[in-house]
């Protein structure tokens, strides 16, 4: 656990020395003040329609749908396929080399062919998609089809 916390105290470490803003974050002369958080929220709640917030909402969507299948998969695993705590890492691994290599190899060209908003709506149509065939799957081969599509949203969304 030691090993752990000093790990973590390391990035901590690296991100506030290396990890800066990417955008000036001072307002400029003319500059609008900017919106506080509650003030944003109400935006996208009330004005749904617009571009923005439809990408604000489908985020939103997408995020949920991914954490909420991380939170049950393991019992879905254990129980349909046998999956125990010492079997499981090999299936986060496949989803995790899923996902370095979409966003590493894929992800770019796509947001240049599609666009961010068009690739967004697809990952969540994917995310959709693999969460449905998930309880269809019998075989192994099944759900690794359904399993693969489900990161494929968490790059696309980024």
């Amino acid at each position: 656990m030691a090993k752990f916390v000093d790990l973590c105290v390391v990035n901590i470490i690296f991100a506030g020395f290396y990890l800066t803003e990417s955008h000036d974050t001072r307002r400029q002369p003319g500059q609008k003040k900017p919106r506080n958080s509650r003030t944003a929220v109400a935006r996208v709640v009330t004005h749904s329609a617009e571009p923005a917030s439809r990408l604000i909402w489908i985020y939103a969507v997408g995020i949920g749908a991914f954490q909420g299948v991380n939170s049950i998969l393991a019992l879905f695993l254990n129980a349909r396929y046998g999956v125990t705590a010492q079997t499981i890492g090999y299936f986060f691994m496949y989803v995790g080399v899923i996902s370095v290599v979409t966003r590493a190899l894929i992800l770019g060209r796509l947001v240049d062919t599609l666009g961010e908003a068009k690739l967004s709506r697809i990952g969540l149509v994917l995310m959709a998609a693999g969460l449905g065939l998930l309880p269809l799957t019998s075989q192994y081969w099944q759900l690794a089809i359904a399993v693969a599509l489900m990161p494929l949203v968490a790059a696309f969304r980024d």
